[in-house]
């Protein structure tokens, strides 16, 4: 992960986009009407809650660093695109838009991150990635089998292409973390 200061850098987005997930996901639980959606929202949140907490507690603070600072996104691009998706219309596009746009970047990432660490110096913070990592991708699973559950002929066409939009933003946005 290099010095401290990128450790700390890297933790500070990773906390900050794993609390935004909590927060969409948790927004969308109330207004969703389909059962199935609404129970995976609300489980899952909390999961994105938790993998927040993980990295507030790995923040290397002191000496001049304070993860209140650091937990912001990578760009204002990447604020936006996250602000897009929160604004989905419906449970299609909200399902789309995470786990076929968002969780499958973090995942990339995460991986990136694991495959470019040493594991002498990074340890620490490796052994809590690989089970944030376990999680996203049996999370990410999940919602993309209920987007197909959900997916019918009518809705996808307007589906498809609000994901693309929302693809597009994330393009722009550069790097999750």
């Amino acid at each position: 992960m290099g010095t401290l200061d990128e450790l700390a850098g890297w933790l500070g987005h990773a906390h900050y986009l794993e609390r935004r997930c909590y927060e969409i996901l948790g927004s969308w639980v109330a207004p969703t009407p389909e059962p199935q959606a609404k129970a995976v929202l609300a489980e899952q949140c909390y999961h994105h809650a938790w993998h927040a907490e993980v990295w507030a507690r790995r923040f290397p603070a002191g000496y001049g660093r304070d993860l209140d600072s650091a937990a912001r996104p990578a760009s204002a691009g990447l604020a936006a695109a996250l602000d897009q998706l929160a604004s989905a219309p419906g449970t299609v596009e909200r399902l789309a838009g995470f786990f076929r746009v968002l969780q499958p970047r973090k995942i990339v990432v995460y991986d990136r991150l694991r495959r470019t660490s040493s594991d002498v110096s990074d340890r620490p913070v490796l052994r809590w990635l690989d089970v944030v990592v376990t999680d996203e991708v049996e999370d990410w699973r999940r919602g993309e089998a209920l987007v197909q559950a959900l997916l019918r002929d009518e809705a996808a066409p307007e589906a498809l292409a609000w994901q693309a939009d929302l693809e597009a933003h994330f393009v722009a946005a550069g790097e999750l973390m």
